[in-house]
């Protein structure tokens, strides 16, 4: 067998969480989407989201 093939083996079994696992893991995507959210006017966020802006025109084209 592959090593992709053994990847895809062990994501294909049905996997068993624990209550304690899936509340960690609840708690952390609520955490990182606070963060998103509150940083979503950061000086660091509005520049990159601008330098992935597309360009805008200036009306002398």
């Amino acid at each position: 067998m592959t090593v992709i093939e053994t990847i895809a083996s062990w994501c294909a079994q049905p996997k068993t969480f624990t209550p304690q696992a899936r509340n960690l893991a609840l708690e952390a995507i609520t955490d990182t989407l606070a963060c998103l959210y509150a940083g979503r006017n950061d000086f660091s966020t509005r520049a990159v989201s601008d330098a992935w802006a597309p360009p805008r025109h200036s009306g002398l084209d």
